[in-house]
């Protein structure tokens, strides 16, 4: 499993303890403010540029790992009604969740602006998953029942913009809803089914207000951690990391 060593994280913690730690107590008596420009040419401490190099070439290091391959480039655009680099998500969050939680996930829904860059046919770094995913979402799943996924479902609807595993979904070229397969089963308004995403979008991020008053249970693990979990795992198997349009969400008369 991947891991950022706590040496490397409290690195840039050390040139905070050294600028600040062997002052004694001091308090304010003057203030003085004015707006400071920073950009390209701004001057740069060379002090603190030596105490950081070892550990930034450390992290540097890090990021330029090899990690995986990818069979093909995998891309997601913002408006795209289904993407290979979206299906590729979303079935590796629901394969890792299911792991670790120890039961089964029903759905996984992602949003297509959360996947910033794309994974590029070969070699995959550590670097390029923290370009893709550079926020630190929590993955979560939530608890709703097949009445309160319709909601979700009409937000598809609107959008167009999400990525969804194990769910097809079907739509008028106009966007009225005309139904939905979850684990190839219609769905059932009275069931309770485990949705996963992660912590911006379970609540309420990106407009989707349909988790506001559902019951939720983090995971204790970021989104990234996951995928880079999983291609490490798809690499240890001698498999690389894919992704298909599978016609999992359709608009059409």
């Amino acid at each position: 499993m991947f891991v950022i060593t706590k040496k490397i994280i409290s690195a840039f913690f050390l040139v905070l303890f050294v600028l600040t730690g062997c002052k004694s107590s001091l308090s304010v008596t003057n203030t003085n403010l004015q707006n400071i420009s920073i950009h390209s040419e701004t001057a740069t401490s060379a002090n603190i540029e030596q105490i950081i190099a070892p550990y930034k070439l450390q992290i540097d290091k890090s990021m330029k790992k090899i990690i995986g391959q990818s069979a093909k480039e995998l891309r997601c655009e913002r408006t795209d009604i289904e993407s290979t680099l979206g299906n590729f998500i979303v079935d590796l969050l629901r394969y890792q969740t299911e792991k670790l939680y120890d039961k089964a996930i029903d759905i996984c829904v992602v949003n297509n602006g959360g996947l910033r860059v794309p994974i590029n046919a070969g070699d995959i770094t550590v670097g390029n998953i923290f370009e893709l995913m550079p926020f630190e979402n929590e993955v979560m799943i939530a608890t709703m029942t097949g009445k309160e996924l319709i909601e979700l479902f009409a937000y598809e609807a609107k959008h167009r913009k999400t990525s969804f595993s194990n769910t097809e979904l079907r739509y008028t070229e106009e966007g009225q809803f005309v139904g939905a397969k979850i684990g190839g089963k219609d769905l059932d308004l009275t069931h309770v089914y485990k949705v996963l995403s992660y912590d911006y979008l379970l609540n309420g991020g990106d407009g989707m207000t349909c988790f506001a008053t559902v019951k939720k249970e983090p995971m204790g693990v970021t989104v990234r951690t996951m995928i880079l979990n999983h291609i490490e795992e798809l690499q240890s198997k001698g498999q690389k990391a894919d992704g298909n349009i599978e016609h999992r969400v359709i608009f059409r008369d």
